[in-house]
């Protein structure tokens, strides 16, 4: 064979090994099953507290503090459920990357 056909040497196992881990030491990565089960749960709190903020503001009356308080938190409620339940579609439909 010719200096030029030659092909590269062949990567060492060791250095293989050699390439950087993306995660913290001692902690094995989440499995994507269990990711998309806590993100499940999380979207179901929202929903529970966006329900609590909304009987809140059931007894609150048309106007006041409390009512403005229970408004921002079913906002916020709602954004949390939203965020959770979007990351748990992407979650199952095309799992996890680093």
């Amino acid at each position: 064979m010719s200096k030029s056909t030659q092909l590269p040497p062949k990567t060492p196992p060791a250095a293989q090994e050699a390439v950087p881990s993306s995660h913290v030491p001692g902690f094995e990565p989440i499995h994507v099953d269990d990711l998309i089960g806590c993100v499940r749960c999380s979207g179901d709190s929202f929903e529970q507290i966006e329900l609590l903020f909304r009987l809140i503001k059931a007894h609150a009356g048309e106007t006041g503090t409390v009512k403005t308080l229970a408004d921002i938190g079913v906002g916020l409620a709602v954004d949390g459920s939203s965020f959770a339940d979007v990351t748990r579609e992407k979650a199952e439909q095309g799992g996890v990357r680093s």
